[in-house]
């Protein structure tokens, strides 16, 4: 697909404007809380992958129920547009606006035992090489349910990896069934390769019976343990191992993967990035607090003898809903970090 090159957002949550170009291969977002990080990351996603995006990023905020359809806008804005542009000059847009059930639709939700009269509805439409339009309908529980209108076109290779997908059920398991199935023992090897740097006991990783669900398991030396039980270090460094392993010239949109981490294991992490960009070709935007993985990409980026199109970071910042940001490729944050002694997050 080539890479992701910008990014124009308007009236998406806090970015009442938003605009970025010349993406690198790698591209880390900086910045305070509320500053936009996870929108872009979100924004980017949505265009890649209109329904399943806007999906995703309604059932990661949904426990706010309606309010997290509601709070998708920004301000009293009543339509948001994301548009990407990509390496061969071809783009995606995405409009996504607030709307109302059509008679065919109430009946249709009727149907499912359902009271348009207490749903939050976004129609969403799609032009590009991804094309198409649905109208989703939330429910005061978070739930969304999808009616098409018509859908056609590409998939774009996107996979996002936050705090939902560490902790909800059956994201790990599907994550582990991709890598097997798409990179094969290979990749789960790598896997577990990577992860005994850290936990030597790591003996294995798969999916076992467990309380009548198919459940991820660690195995030890000592015995198995089911994903959700264990430390929360490890959980997260697994997910973002199965996901940077296993997809190839896909982009990978990751919030902050630090969380949790060890530095040791951070590392591993870092390092996984920069792996899986020289030889998945993937693309990679992520959002970080940490100064010590921001430190430990660019060293081991100039080890790696990565030039400046491989590595960017944007630190980010917002005023009055729109989005200012300062860019620093990978010879400039050398010099800012080393020289400089600068902390790239201010």
């Amino acid at each position: 697909m080539g890479y992701v090159k910008g990014l124009e957002v308007e009236g998406y949550r806090g970015l009442r404007k938003a605009s970025l170009t010349d993406f690198a291969g790698i591209n880390v977002f900086v910045g305070k809380n509320g500053s936009g990080k996870s929108s872009l990351l979100e924004a980017l996603y949505i265009a890649l992958k209109p329904f399943d995006g806007l999906k995703h990023v309604v059932k990661r905020r949904g426990w706010f129920g309606l309010a997290s359809a509601e709070a998708l806008f920004h301000g009293r804005d009543s339509e948001i547009k994301i548009r990407i542009t990509l390496e061969d000059g071809s783009w995606e847009e995405v409009i996504i606006r607030r709307s109302a059930p059509t008679v065919g639709h109430i009946e249709a939700l009727k149907a499912k035992g359902l009271d348009a009269s207490k749903l939050y509805a976004l129609s969403i439409s799609a032009k590009g090489k991804v094309a198409g339009d649905a109208t989703f309908y939330v429910d005061p529980s978070g739930k969304c349910l999808t009616l098409f209108e018509k859908g056609e076109g590409m998939v774009y290779g996107a996979t996002f990896i936050d705090w939902n997908s560490v902790y909800s059920y059956g994201t790990p398991e599907e994550a582990y069934s991709t890598m097997v199935k798409e990179g094969g023992e290979e990749a789960k090897e790598a896997v577990i390769k990577t992860l005994q740097a850290e936990y030597e006991e790591l003996r294995d990783i798969a999916v076992l019976r467990a309380y009548d669900e198919w459940v991820l398991h660690l195995t030890f030396k000592d015995g198995a343990v089911p994903y959700y039980v264990a430390g929360d270090g490890i959980r997260y460094a697994l997910m973002y191992l199965m996901a940077v392993s296993t997809p190839k010239e896909a982009v990978l949109l990751m919030e902050e993967p630090e969380l949790h981490a060890h530095p040791r294991l951070m590392k591993i992490v870092a390092n996984s990035i920069l792996h899986t960009h020289r030889e998945r070709r993937n693309q990679v935007f992520l959002s970080t607090h940490s100064l010590e993985l921001i430190e430990m990409l660019i060293e081991q980026a100039e080890k790696l003898g990565l030039k400046d199109q491989d590595l960017k970071i944007y630190r980010l910042a917002l005023k009055n809903g729109v989005l200012y940001s300062k860019v620093y490729t990978l010879s400039e944050a050398l010099d800012a970090v080393k020289k400089l002694e600068w902390d790239l997050r201010r």
